[in-house]
């Protein structure tokens, strides 16, 4: 659920011009909470090598929602300051 409401703020500052560096925020935030929910369903394991390199990949899947998110945000904002 949080995740929704990280991107679309993250579409947010898209459309409201908003600076790059909360594309990286955004992108720290879904990693966060995906590597949250699952500490919480494997009951909180021990960090070994295998958990590390999910919440490296997965950092970088969510860099790229994250963007994607901005960069909709932005087109969202073109269209509309400027109707054809």
């Amino acid at each position: 659920m949080w995740d929704y409401l990280i991107l679309l703020t993250v579409a947010a500052a898209g459309l409201w011009g908003g600076q790059w560096w909360l594309i990286v925020m955004g992108g720290a935030g879904l990693c966060f909470d995906g590597l949250l929910h699952r500490w919480r369903m494997l009951r909180a394991p021990a960090l070994d090598w295998k958990v590390a390199s999910v919440f490296f990949v997965s950092f970088g899947n969510a860099l790229f929602f994250s963007s994607v998110s901005y960069v909709l945000g932005r087109i969202a904002g073109l269209i509309k300051f400027f109707p054809s």
